[in-house]
């Protein structure tokens, strides 16, 4: 949609920077490293840079063209704020040479959950806990799905099918079935791709199967080389 956007009204420098600009953004999402809501129970904020040093969609796109030490000033004024709301002058002078407006640079703001239980779930607890491991490649995925509940509450998660690969604990599911996938958690640092092999900690969930350890649902490369596949399949025998 940012991409498609008429900006014929744009010098060719906001225009080439909007280009580049959007080039990071995507290069950002690729990148699935998102910061976590740590500090406000059932609430739904923003948050410019958590504990982790995870940094949100605007903050990275400020540090690449700036600095980081300029991203963690606007974090240490306005670290749960909406963008709209911050009023802040380093802020504004950055979007008014970004070729974005300032309502696009809120629009790819998003907001957090608290963060999920299974932040602070073990490997061991989890496969104890768990219904079924999959081991499973997406032919469909979407990522942040927006929601409306009461027209008020805005969440995010995902949803996609699989194919199933492997099925290392539970029933009822065989190795190449189509599943669908969905989790109610947006917050796990998670950002799925297509054709592409993960490890599911899931329950039975309506036509579909529910992610439980989101955490532990996790990308994989190299079955011999992957740490937590390999210790998974370890705990299992």
């Amino acid at each position: 949609m940012l991409r498609k956007k008429d900006v014929s009204n744009l010098s060719d420098d906001l225009k080439t920077r909007r280009i580049h600009l959007l080039d990071l953004l995507n290069e950002y999402w690729t990148n699935g490293i998102f910061p976590k809501n740590y500090d406000y129970v059932g609430q739904r904020k923003p948050c410019f840079i958590d504990k982790d040093g995870a940094i949100c969609a605007v903050g990275y796109l400020i540090e690449k063209t700036t600095s980081r030490q300029v991203a963690d000033y606007i974090n240490s004024k306005h670290k749960y704020d909406e963008l709209l709301t911050m009023n802040n002058s380093t802020v504004n002078n950055w979007v008014l040479t970004s070729g974005l407006t300032i309502e696009e640079c809120a629009m790819i703001q998003p907001t957090y959950g608290p963060t999920c239980d299974c932040q602070v779930s073990t490997i061991e607890n989890s496969i104890i806990n768990t219904e079924l491991i999959l081991r499973g490649e997406f032919i469909e995925v979407k990522n942040n799905v927006s929601l409306r509940n009461n027209d008020s509450e805005h969440k995010l998660y995902y949803e996609g099918k699989i194919i199933v690969l492997e099925v290392l604990k539970g029933s009822g599911i065989n190795i190449g079935d189509t599943v669908f996938v969905g989790s109610d958690y947006s917050d796990c640092s998670r950002y799925y791709k297509m054709s592409t092999q993960y490890l599911f900690f899931a329950s039975r969930y309506k036509t579909g199967i529910k992610s439980d350890a989101c955490t532990f649902t996790t990308e994989l490369f190299d079955l011999n080389k992957n740490e937590l596949y390999n210790q998974t399949m370890k705990l299992l025998k």
